[in-house]
C-alpha cells in the first residue's frame, strides 16, 4: 500500500512540499494537499490580483528547485509574463516581478507535478481546510472541514503565515465598524475606499508598503498615516550577489560570519559583531547590506544555539530593526512610497494607538508618539491592520492547531512564536517528545530555526527534510 501524506496548507510551502516529496521518493506516495482555495501553489501571500503588489526580490531568487535554479526565470519567459510586465523592470535590468505571477507559476508547477512525477506518485488538492488532527495508530486521522477525513501515515504542516493579530486596544464596535479592516488581503478590503480619504495603516513593514502602493495604484491621493512602534520602513532592495552565491551562502556548513566569529551567547553580542562587520565594509566602500545578509546567511546555525531568553529579547527589542533591513522592498515600491513621503501625502511615525472610537464621523484615533506623554487625535475614513501575520499559533485563526495545542498535541515554541519544533522538523508535545509522523515546515518553524519565510529558505527546508526521510526509508 503506497505511503499517504497529507499536506494540512497549500501555499508556497505545501504545494513545493508535495511536488519535492514525489520527484524524491522511491516508491509511489498518495500526496493528499487540504487547500481551501481554489489553486494549490498561492497561498495568502500570492493568491492576489492587484498589479502593485510585487515580490521584493528580483525573479532569478524564487528558487524553488535546487537542482533546477532557474526555473521560475525560465517560465516568466516562455509564458509572456517578463514580457507583458515592462515596469517590472528596473534601471539595472532587474526583474521584480508580480506576486500573483508567482502564484500562477506556483498552481502551473503543481499541475504539472499532478501530471507527472518521477516516482509516478498520485498528487489530489482537496479543496477543504482542516478541523482537526487525531493520533491514530503510528499516523493520524486528518478530519475535515467539510466532513469526512482520511487516513496519513505523515501529516506535514504547512499553514503559512497567518492573518494579523488583533489589536486589543480596539472595542467591538471599532472591528464591526465598515471602515476597519482587521484582514488586509481580504476580499474586497481597499475597492470601496475612495481616492481622496484618509487612512490609517497600523504597521510600517511590507504589509503596509504593499497597502501604498495598491492604493496609489488605485488613484488615491488622499492622506495616509502609517503607525509602528518603532516608525521603520523597510529598506530597498540593493545588488544582488547572485542566485548562485546566494544559495552556496544560506546551505554553506559554516556561514562565513561563524566563521569569522565563533558561536554567540547572546544576541547583543550578534548585533555588535555586525555593527563592526559594517564598519569595516563601509571603510572598503561596500554597503551595508552586504555585512547585515551574512546574518541571514548564519541564521539556521546561529539561532538554534541561542538560550531563550535571548530569542525573546530579539523578540521585543530587535526584530522590528532586523526585519526593516532583512526584508527589503522592489525598488518599484519604494519609489511610490518616496514619493507619497515627498509630497506630504503619506506620514510614518513611531507611535502607538492608546484609544479609538467608531462613530457617525469616522474613526477617532488616539495616538500616543515615542517618548512622548502628551497624546494626539485624528479621525479617520479607514483604518487597517497591518501588523503582519500572527506569531503565535495558539491564538491564530487555524482552529485545529489550536485545538491541538489545548490537548497537548502540539507546543508552542519556548520563544512564544511558531510550534516547537526539533531540528529534523518533527513537532514537538508539551513534554518535549516528538511527533515523527507529524512535521512543520516553513513559517511556523520560525521560533526554532529563526529563517524560515522566504522561498529560498524554506526550498531549502524541503530538501533538508526529504533527504533525511529518503536516507531514513521513509519515502
Amino acid at each position: 500500500m503506497p505511503r499517504r501524506i497529507v499536506i494540512a496548507g497549500g501555499g508556497y510551502s505545501g504545494a513545493a512540499a508535495a511536488i519535492r516529496l514525489a520527484n524524491s521518493a522511491t516508491a509511489p506516495l498518495e500526496i493528499t494537499v487540504v487547500e481551501p482555495r481554489a489553486r494549490a501553489g498561492c497561498g495568502t501571500a500570492y493568491d492576489v490580483s492587484d498589479p502593485a503588489v510585487r515580490l521584493n526580490v528580483e525573479d532569478s531568487l524564487m528558487v524553488v528547485d535546487r537542482e533546477d535554479i532557474g526555473k521560475f526565470a525560465r517560465w516568466l519567459d516562455e509564458s509572456g509574463t517578463r514580457a507583458a510586465d515592462p515596469d517590472g523592470v528596473t534601471d539595472e535590468g532587474e526583474f521584480f516581478a508580480q506576486r500573483q505571477a508567482f502564484g500562477r507559476f506556483m498552481a502551473a508547477a503543481f499541475a504539472e507535478a499532478q501530471k507527472e512525477n518521477r516516482s509516478l506518485s498520485a498528487i489530489r488538492h482537496y479543496c477543504d481546510g482542516v478541523s482537526a488532527l487525531v493520533p491514530a495508530g503510528s499516523g493520524y486521522r486528518v478530519q475535515l472541514g467539510k466532513g469526512g477525513a482520511m487516513e496519513a501515515d505523515l501529516v506535514i504542516l504547512a499553514c503559512g503565515n497567518e492573518r494579523p493579530a488583533s489589536l486589543p486596544v480596539l472595542s467591538e464596535a471599532f472591528r464591526r465598524h465598515s471602515g476597519y479592516a482587521a484582514d488586509p488581503w481580504g476580499p474586497g478590503t481597499l475597492d470601496a475606499i475612495g481616492p481622496g480619504e484618509r487612512v490609517l495603516l497600523v504597521g510600517s513593514g511590507l504589509t503596509a508598503v504593499d497597502m501604498i502602493a495598491s492604493l496609489t495604484l488605485r488613484g488615491h491621493t488622499g492622506r495616509i498615516d502609517s503607525v509602528s512602534r518603532r516608525g521603520l520602513l523597510p529598506r530597498q532592495q540593493g545588488e544582488f550577489p547572485g542566485v548562485a552565491e546566494l544559495l552556496r551562502r544560506i546551505a554553506a556548513p559554516v556561514p562565513a560570519l561563524v566563521e569569522k566569529h565563533g558561536r554567540p551567547s547572546s544576541v547583543l553580542e550578534v548585533l555588535r559583531w555586525i555593527r563592526a562587520d559594517m564598519r569595516e565594509d563601509a571603510a572598503r566602500g561596500v554597503g551595508w547590506r552586504e555585512g547585515f545578509d551574512s546574518i541571514r546567511d548564519a541564521a539556521r546555525h546561529i539561532w538554534p544555539h541561542l538560550p531563550v531568553e535571548e530569542k525573546r529579547r530579539f523578540f521585543r527589542h530587535l526584530k522590528p530593526w532586523y526585519d526593516c533591513h532583512r526584508f527589503r522592498v522592489a525598488p518599484q515600491i519604494n519609489r511610490i512610497v518616496r514619493t507619497r513621503l515627498d509630497d506630504g501625502s503619506l506620514t510614518v511615525s513611531a507611535a502607538r494607538i492608546v484609544d479609538a472610537a467608531a462613530g457617525e464621523q469616522g474613526l477617532t484615533v488616539t495616538l500616543q508618539d515615542r517618548g512622548q506623554a502628551e497624546v494626539r487625535k485624528a479621525v479617520y475614513d479607514r483604518v487597517i491592520n497591518c501588523t503582519g501575520p500572527n506569531p503565535d499559533p495558539a491564538r491564530s485563526g487555524i482552529g485545529f492547531l489550536r485545538e491541538a495545542m489545548q490537548s497537548g498535541l502540539l507546543a508552542g515554541d519556548p520563544s512564544g512564536v511558531g510550534l516547537a519544533v526539533n531540528d529534523r522538523y518533527e513537532t514537538l508535545a508539551p513534554d518535549g517528545s516528538a511527533n515523527p509522523a507529524l512535521i512543520a515546515i516553513g513559517p511556523m518553524t520560525k521560533g526554532r530555526f529563526g529563517e524560515s519565510v522566504a522561498v529560498p529558505q524554506i526550498t531549502l527546508q524541503l530538501a533538508t527534510l526529504t533527504a533525511r526521510l529518503t536516507e531514513e526509508g521513509l519515502l
